[in-house]
């Protein structure tokens, strides 16, 4: 059996190639085959072909007349194109391709062209070619290609690789996709129109194409590959709204300065795919960005995306407040030395490492989602105060080191590890607030601050002495039980994490407020000692600091607060209620307009049902359920009256000592 099968091997093969041996013609250098079936007729190859070649629309073989119906390459019919030329592959002396008029090829097979350097022009491509092959034009000296009314629908892989000297391109009306590559390295090509129906742009489309700033890409594109603009000098890009897929490193390298995807569908924030658009500025992403919720902090880091996405450009601020994203990727913002203000979203539970590393961020409020902030997350920023919530439970190895501006860190988790150095060199750092009312792991609080000499770490005071007895003799910090407040304003909102004495100072007031709906006004009734997490109104006095002593849970005299309508901030409190949610704001209360952060360490008003008289004016206030000369609490008189009200709010015939309302404004009279 084996030796018959092989007789019958070598038959077949000589069969094949004496039939193909008889059934070829050459013309002016271009040598055309019948195939087995003796009718199908192709351009087999090169035979000396040179300058201008024509491809023929009929040829005569063995004296029968024959429609050319296509362009061998490398690989077609390799079972068939045995021993004969296959393309004009290497042939650096043909000019131009020129297709006879009624041409009938419908294809270009791989390589067919590749290297065809002296290979300028084509003319008369037929209206029936419907496929250019793989790498078919790779390399050659092409400078304008016009395909507008061929029958393509798919641009083939390198279809048009490493053309350095193609400008332009005419693409067919019905074109649908790119393959990888197709255009890669054409560093002439200076401008694309997507036809309408282009669905994939496939991953190193444009890549490397160094004259390219201007892309139109139309509706109903839904996919962009990697590096698809890679290093392409793009000015301005429209992102479809039917666009759900950005592929690593997109736009890597491009001179965008903008990019709007708010109205796209994108679901996944690829990695690096604004990476080093150095003259990116601002961009807007759509409420449908997520990524993946795995659950833990080692499977989340597994599925990252977004790595490196807006690495070394100019953004100078960005609102992720819309998006569902449940991470922040390695490097996402580093570098960023424009970088002022990030707005998260509060889904956010991961921060990963070197995020906003040497970003020029100044400001930041981490959601309560937040669990983890990875290890060099905010490396060597301008952050000068930072809030860590509730719910996060490590911050890793010199996540906040080298911030020399940082002066103030509130650690408000119960269960926070923070790992070695994680605020290490942090020269201006003053104070420390560890505000959880258990027994924290003490030495857990003090080496992440290693090399840093000045600070004072504030805490509860049933756990002073468990810090006091810490070995440090690494540094000089202190260890008391006492808050620091400094009011930006006279009247200002206040949330802490402390239960507060504010029994101590004649002109620092605390207040709680509720909404009196028949007067459609704001009381305000003075507290003294406040337990943890209660929503207040301070006054005192602008730029003034007081010094308040931190009471132990079960201190005695806290007061029970009830009918306060002051939303607490303890950690950030994401405000949704706008008719219903009331914001101090230059001494009045006025209506919330957006959605946004209510700030860690503030407080806001919530009016459940909205007010009475659905009136958009500030709200009225009165201190202590009475109602006094203030119309308001504003820094300036509202009402013009020379006389002397208490603190009660009732009207005093000879003032003498104390604390008085006159003009509108409390004074201190001595």
């Amino acid at each position: 059996m084996k030796r018959v099968y092989f007789t019958l091997t070598l038959m077949s093969l000589f069969g094949g190639l004496n039939a193909f041996a008889q059934t070829y013609t050459t013309i002016n250098g271009v040598k055309y085959g019948l195939m087995q079936d003796n009718e199908t007729c192709i351009v087999i190859g090169d035979d000396g072909a040179t300058g201008d070649i024509t491809f023929e629309n009929e040829v005569t073989i063995n004296g029968g007349k024959h429609t050319v119906t296509g362009v061998c390459g490398s690989w077609d019919y390799s079972d068939q194109v045995i021993g004969q030329t296959k393309g004009f592959s290497g042939n650096v002396n043909i000019t131009s391709i020129t297709f006879a008029p009624g041409s009938q090829i419908t294809w270009i097979g791989d390589h067919a062209f590749k290297n065809c350097e002296g290979l300028k022009t084509i003319n008369g491509v037929p209206d029936g070619l419907n496929t250019i092959k793989d790498w078919c034009f790779e390399g050659t000296g092409l400078e304008h290609v016009d395909l507008s009314n061929t029958a393509i629908t798919i641009i083939n892989e390198g279809a048009f690789y490493n053309n350095k000297s193609l400008t332009s391109v005419n693409l067919p009306n019905g074109l649908k996709e790119f393959k990888n590559k197709a255009f890669q390295g054409c560093t002439s090509l200076n401008d694309i129109v997507m036809p309408s129906k282009v669905e994939t742009i496939c991953n190193y489309v444009f890549e490397g194409c160094s004259s390219l700033s201007n892309v139109t890409l139309n509706e109903d594109c839904t996919t962009l590959g990697d590096h698809v603009f890679k290093n392409c000098p793009l000015t301005s890009f429209t992102f479809p709204s039917t666009l759900s897929s950005i592929k690593e490193y997109a736009f890597e390298g491009s001179r965008l300065t903008s990019a709007d995807l708010s109205k796209t569908k994108l679901q996944y924030l690829p990695n690096g795919c604004f990476y080093n658009c150095k003259d990116l500025k601002e961009v807007k992403l759509p409420s449908t960005l997520t990524t993946p919720n795995s659950g833990n902090w080692v499977e989340a880091d597994d599925n990252m995306y977004g790595k490196h996405a807006f690495e070394k450009t100019a953004i100078k601020s960005i609102d992720l407040t819309n998006t569902q994203l449940i991470s922040l990727g390695d490097y996402m913002f580093a570098e960023c030395k424009s970088l002022q203000t990030v707005k998260l979203p509060s889904t956010l539970k991961y921060i990963w490492n070197h995020a906003f590393c040497n970003s020029n961020i100044a400001s930041i409020t981490l959601p309560p989602s937040l669990q983890k902030i990875d290890e060099w997350a905010f490396q060597n920023t301008q952050l000068e105060n930072v809030v860590i919530p509730t719910s996060t439970g490590q911050i890793g190895e010199g996540a906040f080191g080298d911030n020399a501006n940082l002066t103030t860190v509130y650690i408000n988790g119960v269960k926070c590890y923070l790992a070695v150095n994680a605020f290490a060199n942090c020269g201006n750092l003053k104070d420390v607030y560890i505000t959880s009312n258990r027994e924290p792991v003490a030495d857990y609080y003090i080496k992440p601050f290693e090399n840093d000499n000045n600070h004072t770490v504030h805490v509860v005071p049933n756990y002073l002495e468990s810090f006091k007895g810490l070995n440090t003799t690494f540094n000089t910090t202190n260890f008391d039980s006492n808050f620091s407040l400094t009011l930006g304003k006279e009247w200002t909102t206040f949330t802490s994490a402390y239960n507060l004495d504010f029994s101590g100072y004649e002109d620092l007031t605390a207040y709680t407020a509720t909404y009196n709906d028949k007067k459609d006004a704001v009381a305000l009734t003075p507290v003294k000692k406040v337990k943890a997490g209660t929503g207040l109104i301070l006054n005192g006095v602008k730029g003034g600091t007081y010094t308040l002593s931190i009471l132990a849970s079960n201190a005695d005299g806290l007061e029970a607060v009830t009918d306060n309508q002051l939303v607490d901030c303890v950690d950030a409190v994401w405000s949704t209620g706008r008719k219903n949610d009331y914001f101090l704001s230059n001494g009045k209360f006025v209506k919330s307009d957006n959605d946004g952060w209510a700030l860690p360490g503030k407080s806001f008003l919530y009016i459940e049902g909205g007010r009475t008289n659905k009136s958009e004016s500030p709200l009225r206030v009165y201190v202590d359920n009475t109602a006094t000369a203030i119309n308001g609490i504003t820094n300036n008189p509202v009402v013009k009256d020379e006389a002397y009200y208490n603190l009660q709010g009732v009207k005093v015939q000879r003032p003498q000592h104390g604390v008085f309302i006159h003009n509108g404004k409390k004074v201190v009279l001595k």
